[in-house]
């Protein structure tokens, strides 16, 4: 069985690297082979995004699909509080446009399945 993991990336690096290292060390059956490909939606003024960046890019489990293939339209900004994300529809029609950038790739390449796993989440 294949599966394809990943998410859109707009994520610190400590963070970041924290949801990679528990999505990474999941013990799978022997016949389970898990492809690891991330979204790049850094913020590129984001005085994190260097780092960000790097996490993602000098980790050769995981390949990276950049956005300058779907840009973010006016209106589709990421606000977040101390409850909550606080986003505008064109957030969400964004963010499922990237997703299905990784639906797609799984299609194309017939994965058996597709784990989409946020990287502001900790898996155990």
């Amino acid at each position: 069985m294949r599966i394809l993991a990943g998410a859109a990336v707009r994520q610190n690096s400590a963070v970041l690297e924290a949801h990679l290292r528990t999505v990474k060390a999941q013990v799978l059956d022997d016949n389970v082979q898990v492809d690891f490909r991330y979204v790049n939606d850094l913020d590129v003024d984001d005085p994190d995004y260097k780092a960000a960046r790097d996490v993602l890019l000098d980790d050769p489990d995981i390949a990276v699909h950049n956005t300058n293939v779907y840009q973010r339209p006016p209106g589709a900004e990421y606000g977040v509080n101390d409850a909550t994300h606080v986003w505008q529809q064109p957030t969400f029609e964004y963010l499922g446009g990237l997703k299905d950038l990784l639906l797609q790739h799984a299609v194309a390449n017939d994965y058996d399945a597709v784990w989409l796993v946020d990287t502001d989440l900790l898996v155990g």
